[in-house]
């Protein structure tokens, strides 16, 4: 159980990590900043993805967060880690999400001062 909280903790930071890494780098001037030409077109389109692919910054940390649930599951289910039953994986995302939105919004606003 202690193992999987730890691996808990790693992957919210791995996701907070990977996200402010991304965020920089679509800005522009930066390695991806070409991606800030397409936001601008799913902006003016009015697409809904607009939010999730980096127009705001609380959207896409739940993106992510979401993203890297998938990732977590699909590791600990496949690996025996989970310690529970295979429903509690719905239970679980409860939990992790929140929690991990939380953190990579944080690491987004604190991180990065704009």
């Amino acid at each position: 159980m202690i193992n999987f909280l730890l691996l808990n903790f790693f992957a919210w930071f791995a996701t907070g990590s990977l996200c402010t890494m991304l965020w920089m780098a679509i800005q522009k001037g930066q390695i991806f900043g070409g991606w800030q030409e397409v936001l601008r077109r799913l902006d003016l389109k009015g697409s809904p993805f607009y939010k999730l692919l980096g127009g705001c910054k609380l959207c896409t940390a739940q993106f992510f967060t979401i993203l890297s649930y998938l990732a977590f599951a699909a590791f600990t289910s496949a690996t025996g880690l989970f310690p529970f039953g295979a429903i509690h994986l719905l239970t679980w995302y409860l939990v992790y999400v929140p929690i991990g939105a939380i953190v990579t919004f944080l690491f987004l606003t604190k991180i990065i001062k704009e």
